[in-house]
């Protein structure tokens, strides 16, 4: 997951209500070079396939949410690898507001009122931002499937991959 766990990850996530905008698209995308130095880039070379939860795609949507340009954001996550396969679960807004209710918040971006309107368009530019730079994407709504046969349907499409990788 990205953030990560690690020292950087976690003054990240803990930190969504003390740094903004640039300081936090910075932060974040820190936290996602170690990981990938410290955890995929050598998992990777050993013949691990990696799945990792949000990486630039959420960088993509939540730091311009919170005011970054995304030209700013796509030069300071250049040299973060590019994914094989980008999975984007869609929800229809009133189920995600519905969700995030249930959960509560997790941090400053939850609290916003708009922010499943915000996120659901932004996600959506960004996939087609990812397929036009020829990253393979899979898109599920997430709605009213349950999890157990959305994550049926992703060890359906990403099992094959790890065979042709190897």
């Amino acid at each position: 997951a990205q953030p990560s766990p690690g020292p950087i990850g976690a003054l990240a996530r803990a930190g969504t209500h003390q740094f903004h905008g640039y300081a936090l698209a910075c932060l974040v995308a820190a936290d996602r070079y170690h990981h990938l130095d410290a955890v995929i880039r050598p998992a990777l070379a050993a013949g691990t396939t990696i799945v990792c939860d949000r990486y630039t795609a959420s960088s993509l949507v939540f730091q311009t949410i919170d005011g970054v340009e995304q030209t700013f954001i796509t030069h300071l996550n250049r040299h973060a690898d590019r994914p094989d396969l980008a999975i984007f679960l869609t929800c229809r807004g009133v189920e995600l507001r519905r969700r995030l209710k249930a959960r509560g918040s997790h941090g400053r971006f939850e609290d916003d009122p708009d922010i499943t309107t915000k996120e659901i368009a932004r996600y959506h530019d960004v996939s087609a931002l990812y397929a036009a730079q020829g990253v393979r994407i899979l898109e599920l709504d997430s709605t009213i499937t349950g999890p157990e046969l959305l994550a049926s349907h992703v060890v359906s499409i990403v099992l094959p991959l790890t065979s042709a990788s190897s």
